[in-house]
């Protein structure tokens, strides 16, 4: 019997070609979206899912209030953080700190620039579970001179020789031991090439960098199991307060709270270090493809009760010779599962398909799997679609009383009509949502990209790396004693005009945020909470920073080198100066020196337009620099730069040459931004694409069920106007309808989106508003031509049969 149906499905959508292929090509296209979405939303929420502690795991980041009640989210802690919290806090177990030590190794003649290199304490390795090749991670970074390295960086640097034991030299200087090989796999929020033992960098640092106040690394603990985050962090705070400043009386609110780990990649709102996602932006991909999957759907609905009186005649038929009202639900059950059951092939053939495109379009390795999990989830996808789609039709149609059917009394059904028209205007709304909402996303990214980032982007500006020595905050790197004569030699050429020696660059997003002392208005001195920028003399001219009020750094002054600051336009509205002539001439503590602010500068984004540009201060530290920033000023950029690594070469001896162009860096700052609107861009589009579809369709039903009406009004003498006019008014009502329901969820949403932007631009109504227009010139024009079709056909031949 169940075969019997399946044949009767089969040959009843053979008979009806343009219906079956709009069923099939709209539920395919919508699978085909639906399950890209969802492979790129599995694929985002797996990240750091093989680490076996995360729901112990947590960091330890701060919320710092000013006075003016201001909140800042800082998720740089200093050294005595993970010691004191383990120490003084039995629920915590483990306790480890993060710091950047980016260095060059060598072995032998091979000599690698290793950017991404970490110190770390013992316990790293015992609350993050990346897969282990050789060594003992519960002693790797015990000892000064412990080096692990990942298996892709061990290769480079040895080879086919294996690593385990082996001596490297660490900046020509420090020598490092190999104690172990690990792996990071693909979804790892934390990326690094190695990890240094914490204690190579404690043997040799300075008292400074011990301080409280010294925030330049990130902490993770481990808790007990039962242990209760919130009071930890209440306890934690409490413990800063106790050792940071026991003798001042601070204006800030240095509040410690603790970050699970699990939710840092989609849901942080403190930043790195590592790779990290958008909670809200796959929340935002998955609403819509539930959306396409829903406008699927409705197409199915829509076209299946717009049919019905067609079909009812069958029904009836199948009725009066004995068939009961559950077989004939079943067979248009079975018929809607065979449209699925099709469709769903064709959407597992576009999936393989798309796949490289998809791949290129959200920037994600993401490979495609059909194990038994991923094949039973397409399974249940395809008999829920079936069973969801063709339920209505199944129950409405199985409901026709066989005598009033056959009389031809029962065609159609109001319900029917009700239900189609809810329908239609719950894909106008979606589709006027979508518009509305791709157009404040497009517009969002054009508002980035034309933003002035307060520094000179005109012309071409190249950034070399630096060796750095291996420290964060070191005083001395091993070209420091050198760089101004580098400076000099790369200025010697006529292309290069400008050059400037800093610890990161306006593009990098680096900084270390530090407690100082400033000097107000009145005179008083008081806590400030200010980003460092180490530079050189030349950055502010380098980069064509405006000077609002003072001067620049200059040579000519000695005590420049050692006591001036510059101030951003930020630092002095948040602390209380009237104008930026008013700051000029303050006392300024950092780090335990104490200087004079010498000007003021206009603010310059240093981290993406989503995070606002926060206090600053710049100070002379060429010794901490880990770039070379070079202004050129050539036609021939791919010449000039080859010309610029023979300097290189000449003046760094054999430290490996690192060029990046500043636009490139700017660029890799909003790539996922950009990424985001071409993905949102895309599957709004296929939305639209597929409700437009749908409307095809059921206007052609539509209009072909009208045809005796149209043939009649065409006799009593009206024009192909006013029929389309007639058949257009109620797709009119329903646009409005969908517009006036659609609007208040999207702005919401979209605002919350926007809400993520320090920078952002204003919710427009016009932009709603052009949505709906849109929508309506499309679904007038669908209806137009089908309309304009059947009003100039000749109303005899809409009238001559019953």
């Amino acid at each position: 019997m169940l075969k019997n149906y399946f044949v009767v499905a089969v040959r009843s959508l053979r008979r009806r070609k343009v219906y079956a292929a709009i069923n099939i090509v709209g539920l395919a296209m919508g699978l085909t979206c639906c399950l890209l979405i969802a492979q790129y939303v599995r694929h985002e929420r797996s990240y750091d899912a093989f680490h076996t502690e995360t729901e112990r795991l947590y960091r330890v980041v701060k919320d710092v209030t000013d006075r003016e009640g201001r909140v800042y989210p800082d998720n740089m802690t200093s050294v005595p953080y993970a010691p004191t919290f383990k120490a003084d806090l039995p629920e915590v177990t483990e306790a480890t700190r993060l710091a950047w030590g980016g260095r060059v190794l060598s072995y032998g003649t091979q000599r690698l620039s290793a950017n991404n290199l970490y110190y770390a304490d013992p316990d790293f390795l015992r609350l993050f579970s990346f897969p282990w090749q050789a060594g003992d991670p519960a002693t790797a970074l015990e000892e000064p001179g412990s080096l692990v390295l990942t298996a892709d960086f061990a290769t480079k640097l040895f080879g086919d020789e294996d690593p385990m034991g082996q001596t490297v030299l660490s900046d020509n200087e420090e020598t490092l031991r190999v104690t172990g090989v690990l792996t990071i796999p693909p979804r790892s929020s934390l990326t690094f090439e190695g990890l240094v033992s914490f204690a190579t960098w404690t043997q040799d640092s300075s008292a400074e960098t011990q301080e409280w106040d010294n925030n330049f690394l990130t902490t993770y603990v481990g808790l007990q199991p039962g242990a209760d985050p919130s009071a930890l962090a209440e306890q934690m705070t409490g413990l800063y307060n106790q050792y940071a400043n026991p003798e001042e009386t601070s204006t800030q609110d240095i509040q410690v709270q603790l970050e699970a780990f699990a939710d840092i990649y989609l849901h942080s709102s403190y930043g790195g270090p590592g790779d990290g996602g958008s909670g809200r932006n796959l929340l935002l991909f998955t609403i819509i493809g539930l959306f396409i999957l829903g406008i699927a759907l409705v197409n199915f609905v829509n076209l299946a009760t717009a049919r019905s009186a067609e079909r009812a005649k069958e029904v009836g038929v199948r009725k009066s010779i004995g068939a009961h009202a559950g077989t004939v639900r079943l067979q248009f059950l079975c018929e809607a599962v065979v449209v699925t059951a099709v469709a769903a092939v064709l959407a597992l053939a576009l999936v393989q398909m798309a796949q490289p495109a998809f791949v290129g379009l959200v920037g994600k390795a993401l490979p495609l799997s059909m194990g038994l999990a991923e094949g039973a989830v397409v399974l249940g996808l395809v008999l829920a679609t079936g069973l969801l789609a063709g339920g209505y039709p199944a129950f409405v149609l199985a409901r026709f009383e066989p005598a009033r059917v056959l009389k031809g009394s029962a065609l159609s059904t109001h319900g029917g009509q009700k239900l189609r028209q809810s329908l239609v205007t719950l894909q106008f709304a979606v589709a006027v949502g979508l518009i509305a909402a791709t157009t404040i996303v497009v517009q969002q990214i054009q508002y980035m990209q034309h933003q002035d980032l307060g520094f000179d982007e005109a012309g071409e500006v190249v950034v070399l790396g630096l060796p750095t020595g291996g420290d964060l905050i070191s005083t001395e790197t091993p070209l420091s004693g050198d760089l101004d004569a580098i400076k000099a030699r790369f200025l010697d050429h006529p292309a290069v005009t400008a050059a400037s020696a800093t610890f990161s660059t306006p593009s990098s997003g680096s900084s270390v945020v530090s407690a100082g002392v400033l000097e107000r208005e009145d005179g008083t001195l008081d806590d400030a909470s200010l980003v460092m920028y180490m530079t050189d003399h030349e950055f502010p001219s380098t980069y064509g920073l405006d000077i609002l009020a003072g001067r620049d750094f200059d040579r000519a002054f000695a005590t420049d080198a050692e006591d001036a600051y510059l101030l951003n336009e930020t630092a002095v509205d948040r602390y209380g100066f009237t104008s930026p002539e008013a700051a000029v001439g303050r006392r300024i503590r950092m780090w335990g020196a104490e200087g004079q602010v010498i000007g003021v500068v206009r603010d310059f984004h240093h981290n993406p337009l989503d995070r606002a540009v926060r206090p600053m201060t710049i100070k002379v530290f060429p010794g901490a620099a880990t770039s070379l920033s070079l202004r050129l000023n050539t036609d021939d950029a791919a010449t000039t730069l080859r010309e610029v690594e023979a300097i290189w070469n000449e003046v760094a001896g054999s430290w490996p040459f690192e060029a990046v162009f500043l636009d490139q860096q700017i660029e890799r700052r909003y790539r996922a931004v950009h990424r985001f609107g071409r993905v949102f861009g895309t599957f709004a589009g296929l939305a639209i694409l597929i409700a437009g579809l749908g409307l095809f369709g059921l206007t052609a039903f539509t209009v072909q069920q009208r045809t005796k009406e149209i043939g009649i009004r065409k006799v009593l003498g009206a024009s192909v106007a006013q029929v389309v006019t007639l058949l257009s008014r109620e797709v009119v009502v329903l646009v409005g309808v969908a517009v006036a329901l659609v609007i208040p969820p999207t702005y919401l949403l979209m605002r919350r989106w926007l809400d993520t932007f320090a920078y952002r631009i204003d919710l427009e109504w016009a932009v709603f508003a052009g949505a709906g227009l849109g929508v309506l010139t499309l679904a007038l024009a669908v209806v137009a031509a089908h309309a304009t079709r059947a009003a100039q056909s000749n109303p005899v031949q809409a009238l001559r049969s019953e």
